[in-house]
């Protein structure tokens, strides 16, 4: 059972206000499980008991209260740092010895936490009638699972909603799904919304009339990705819409079913004409780079190029070319600029972004500008090739050369002409901000261990016996080898459709 099921167990079963005594019994029997596991049990524990807290059950009897704070004096008394077999053993005899305190065995006597003697809440009911002995379980077949009563979605209403989403996508395929790998962004969402029950087991983007803002690509990272689709809500079919204040917080729901780099950090009801991908009036993309001082990019080269970019232009010599799915390539840009970023320090570095905003972007644009402002940086061409090149007159067809990076690339921002006020709860954006803390801090930790080590090469003695460095030849961008124009792939489309 992994921590993240097991916390959810625990708090699920201390939940159920009528069975809390059986409820510590299992939660018990999970802190065991812990125990023997190889993992770091300890702090899992500690995460699974703070989830059990008065304001969450509800009213709860004294000696429940004294035995959540015993038990976390028991993980944090330092017993379960040992690996020994014998401590662990210790520590899960203690742990039933709590358990039994508020769930004594039949036959047996309680004492309620008052001193008058009178029967707690758990050993007699609201009527005062004394509880029964316990039966013991029937032990349940192999291969039987109780499912209980089936969730029935229909009896419920549904709310057409746009979602903020944020993703970090180095480790995913980009967003959209594929037919042979699951390892997409929307592939774990629609698992989370099917997981949840939040749409139906078989619905499609149809039926969800689903849309997205963006389509990014492998490995690329979003901020404020936008989708819109139709979700379960709170309130029955014959009941009035549930306010926004009485709906499902669409963002923890989601979030607790997703993995942790996966976060909605807002939702919005919105009109049914909303369509994230064409309602959108702008997107804002940021693309990170970094200058170091034994070797700095021409900053104000790069600069003077990349204000050519913006107007409206053919962008065919800047993207990677699908004739079938796109036969108009003129795009506006209303923005392209490089400034520093002054709130993150680098020895020896200095990191900018460049910002880019447009109305709509083609296949791989992005990264096709960013590769030519690379060159121009590092000094390898001249500012004004990026006007050469979006002079589709003058140069038919795009020269051949290496697509920049996908992971310094961020889809920042998604503006509507809809005015569309997110909601957002505290505990979502505390869980979506704890979740990035812990991104940060292990790529901090890799940091500071890939620098000790370019530290001490630094200074490692090296023979004068060395051969010259041998460095690759540049060929400038206008004289290289170019693609297929569009006008031939056009041609060579048409031809493989006729021999059809």
């Amino acid at each position: 059972m992994t921590g993240a099921a097991a916390r959810f167990y625990a708090w699920n079963l201390a939940s159920r206000a009528g069975k809390r005594p059986q409820a510590y019994r299992n939660l018990v029997g999970v802190l065991e499980q812990h125990c023997r596991s190889r993992l770091q049990w300890r702090h899992r524990v500690v995460l699974g008991i703070d989830r059990v807290r008065p304001s969450e059950v509800g009213t709860m009897e004294e000696k429940d209260e004294a035995l959540i704070e015993t038990l976390k004096g028991v993980v944090f008394s330092g017993e379960v740092t040992s690996n020994s077999h014998s401590k662990r053993q210790e520590l899960a005899e203690e742990l039933r010895r709590l358990a039994d305190l508020c769930d004594p065995e039949p036959g047996s006597k309680r004492r309620s936490p008052g001193s008058d003697g009178s029967q707690s809440e758990s050993s007699a009911d609201r009527n005062g009638a004394s509880s029964p002995a316990r039966r013991p379980r029937k032990k349940r077949r192999k291969g039987k699972r109780s499912t209980g009563r089936p969730f029935d979605i229909t009896k419920y209403q549904r709310r057409y909603v746009a979602l903020h989403m944020s993703y970090v996508g180095w480790g995913y395929h980009g967003y959209a799904c594929q037919k042979h790998n699951d390892n997409t962004i929307e592939e774990h969402f629609f698992n989370a919304l099917r997981m949840t029950r939040l749409i139906r087991e078989e619905a499609d983007y149809k039926e969800l009339k689903y849309s997205r803002c963006g389509r990014t690509d492998k490995g690329v990272s979003a901020l404020g990705q936008v989708v819109g689709l139709y979700l379960r809500s709170t309130a029955k079919v014959g009941e009035d819409e549930a306010s926004v204040e009485n709906e499902i917080d669409y963002p923890r729901v989601l979030n607790s079913a997703m993995p942790p780099e996966i976060r909605i950090l807002g939702w919005s009801p919105v009109p049914e004409t909303f369509d994230a991908r064409y309602s959108a009036r702008y997107r804002v993309y940021k693309y990170y780079m970094i200058s170091h001082d034994r070797d700095p990019l021409d900053i104000k080269a790069i600069q003077k190029a990349s204000k050519s970019f913006v107007g409206a232009h053919d962008f065919r010599n800047f993207c990677k070319l699908d004739v079938e799915q796109t036969t108009r390539y003129v795009r506006n840009l209303m923005e392209c600029r490089l400034d520093p970023v002054e709130n993150i320090q680098i020895p020896g570095s200095k990191l900018y972004v460049l910002t880019t905003k447009g109305s709509s972007f083609l296949w791989h644009q992005i990264r096709c500008m960013v590769a030519v402002l690379l060159m121009i940086g590092k000094g390898l061409e001249q500012p004004e090739v990026v006007e050469e090149m979006l002079d589709v007159d003058k140069v038919t067809a795009k020269p051949q050369f290496h697509l920049a990076s996908e992971l310094p690339l961020l889809l920042y921002e998604c503006g509507f002409k809809e005015d569309i006020k997110f909601l957002r709860s505290n505990a979502a954006v505390d869980r979506a901000m704890d979740d990035m803390q812990d991104i940060i801090d292990g790529h901090v930790t890799g940091a500071s261990l890939v620098g000790q080590m370019l530290g001490v090469m630094s200074g490692l003695d090296t023979t004068a016996s060395d051969r010259p460095e041998r460095k690759e030849k540049h060929i400038p961008l206008l004289k290289r080898v170019t693609e297929l124009s569009v006008g031939e792939r056009i041609a060579k489309q048409l031809q493989k459709v006729g021999s059809t």
